[in-house]
């Protein structure tokens, strides 16, 4: 009889031994899983900003462009996955942006110091205009809903394409220096509601001024980072809006600006070499068909 129960009790201390361990590989299990999960989102979220960041400091050298045109869409996508709850992505996006593309620009122009001596007095002297309609343009911003910015930007876009499109037209126009500053005002204004740098649409109306590639690309980079610093402070000093606090997701923009921070100098200095390279024609036909594809992809998201 004690034989039969010490066996009973050894049989019933195994099964629970057995429990136990399926309970304990079963947790073990399922945080393995969701460690390589998250391993996983991770990478692919720091391999997308990385590719991000890469086309933004190629178009940096390219025209001067901070990258904020697709950077925008790139982060109104993201948040809206990692952060459905947000009442407005679109400001976050944006204000995200400027701020990229303030690091972008400023590490660019490093390979610009040749272009910077010979343009200094331009490029100060269209500042001013540039600060005043990025602060307007912030302001704006902060009192228009989501879905409005997202047609604003779209619109933006669009205006975009028409100006490249147009350009021969813009370029036969010579354009004195002093009608230069209204132009710069209102498209600082949009620019800085997008969360944009200003050379998408003005590179064709300063070269047509200046008729010389690198020092248009120069001044209109000097003018992206007036921009995007301008906003950046206006948007610190008045963060009011009626979506919530706050404007950056450190898990977003810390890897984008570490990203922007490691690859900008290599591919900003290979945008402004192939900027030598190509002809002007090739240049803008390149930012007509990138456009376009934003254009489509923007239209489908509204």
């Amino acid at each position: 009889m004690s034989l039969r129960l010490h066996q009973l009790i050894n049989r019933v201390s195994h099964q629970k031994e057995q429990r136990r361990f399926r309970k304990t590989f079963t947790v073990v299990k399922s945080l393995c899983n969701m460690w390589f999960m998250d391993y996983l989102t991770i990478t692919l979220l720091f391999s997308a900003i990385s590719l991000v960041a890469i086309f933004a400091a190629l178009l940096s050298g390219l025209f001067g462009i901070g990258g904020g045109f697709f950077v925008v869409p790139f982060l109104h996508a993201l948040l809206s996955i990692m952060y459905p709850e947000i009442e407005s992505p679109m400001v976050i996006a944006t204000t995200t942006s400027l701020l990229n593309i303030l690091v972008v620009n400023s590490l660019s122009m490093y390979h610009r110091l040749a272009e910077i001596k010979k343009n200094s007095s331009d490029m100060l002297w269209s500042a001013l205009p540039c600060a005043i309609g990025s602060v307007i343009g912030v302001l704006i911003s902060k009192v228009v809903y989501d879905d409005v910015l997202q047609v604003i930007f779209a619109v933006f876009l669009g205006l975009s394409l028409l100006v490249k499109l147009n350009r021969q037209y813009i370029l036969s126009i010579k354009i004195e220096k002093r009608n230069l500053w209204p132009a710069i005002f209102f498209i600082a204004i949009i620019c800085a509601m997008c969360g944009v740098g200003v050379a998408l649409i003005l590179f064709p109306v300063v070269l047509s001024w200046k008729d010389d590639k690198l020092a248009t690309s120069a001044i209109c980079s000097f003018n992206s980072i007036t921009l995007a610093f301008s906003g950046l402070l206006t948007t610190y000093f008045f963060p009011g809006s009626h979506t919530q606090y706050p404007f950056f997701y450190e898990d977003i923009y810390l890897p984008m600006i570490a990203s922007a921070i490691v690859l900008t100098p290599y591919f900003s200095g290979l945008g402004i070499k192939l900027n030598q390279f190509f002809s002007e024609q090739v240049l803008i036909n390149l930012l007509i068909a990138i456009i376009s594809i934003l254009i489509i992809l923007q239209l489908l998201t509204l």
